[in-house]
């Protein structure tokens, strides 16, 4: 008689039953049984931004700085900058990595600074805010004790001409002016760009608008747009006959001439 072999139950292990409560939201004997295999715990702090250490006294200030793509943090140690005003001005300061320049400016707030002046951008910065971690909570992120005082942002140096040309080219007139100032935000050509409005829908061709031959009418039913549609389309029968031409035509004419008296012949019998 066939057996059957017993089926065979894979013990679980300490591990497996973790994962498994940490899966269905179960709690454990302690907070290290909870995180998973793939996370593990910060155990290193930086003191410098630290909540114990930002919260020390009065003359500790916190900065936030935007740096752009392919730019590392580790560029910034042991750089100086001077203190950013609170109006428009130019560049901080211009550093230079790898080949490329790139300028430091502070941002400043649209509402404090003119309306003919322009901003570098990055205003939003003002609504940000930090979160730091702090020792007496094991490590976790907390908000910082201090807003954020000033906002800096790197971006990097617009192709400037060469300072020697443009000031000979001005007759000796400083150009430090031209490099301090940011680029210019491109104008759009408003004289060349045409206004027209389609609504959504109007301008989907169907089955029935490929059979007509009328032009396609707007929802509206005031505007019409014409479609290029061949206004002769070449049918079989036509290209035969013009078929037939080309070839009386290229040929030395006797099919010609051998209609021609075919037809004398046949007028002739009727008679």
């Amino acid at each position: 008689m066939p057996t059957s072999k017993p089926a065979v139950r894979k013990k679980k292990t300490k591990e497996t039953v973790k994962s498994e409560e940490f899966i269905r939201g179960g709690s454990t004997d302690s907070d290290e049984d909870q995180i998973p295999k793939f996370l593990k715990p910060i155990t290193t702090c930086v003191e410098e931004v630290e909540w114990e250490a930002l919260n020390a006294g009065p003359d500790i200030e916190l900065w936030a700085i935007r740096i752009p793509y392919g730019f590392k943090a580790k560029h910034l140690d042991n750089l100086s900058l001077p203190v950013p005003p609170s109006s428009r001005s130019g560049p901080l300061r211009t550093m230079e990595r790898k080949g490329v320049s790139y300028n430091i400016h502070g941002v400043v707030n649209s509402a404090s600074q003119d309306d003919d002046q322009e901003d570098p951008g990055a205003t939003e910065m003002y609504t940000f805010s930090c979160l730091v971690p702090r020792k007496s909570q094991n490590g976790e992120l907390c908000a910082a004790p201090i807003p954020i005082s000033r906002n800096i942002i790197i971006s990097e140096a617009p192709a400037t001409p060469n300072p020697v040309s443009a000031s000979g080219a001005s007759g000796g007139n400083d150009s430090s002016s031209g490099l301090n100032a940011p680029p210019d935000r491109p104008i759009q050509p408003t004289h060349l760009l045409k206004h027209r409005f389609f609504p959504t829908g109007s301008l989907v061709k169907t089955d029935k608008d490929d059979r007509d031959s009328s032009p396609l009418t707007l929802a509206d039913g005031k505007a019409t747009i014409d479609v290029d549609r061949s206004a002769n389309p070449v049918t079989p029968r036509s290209s035969k006959k013009n078929a037939s031409k080309r070839k009386a035509v290229e040929g030395d004419g006797s099919p010609v001439k051998e209609k021609m008296k075919k037809t004398k012949k046949a007028k002739l019998v009727h008679v």
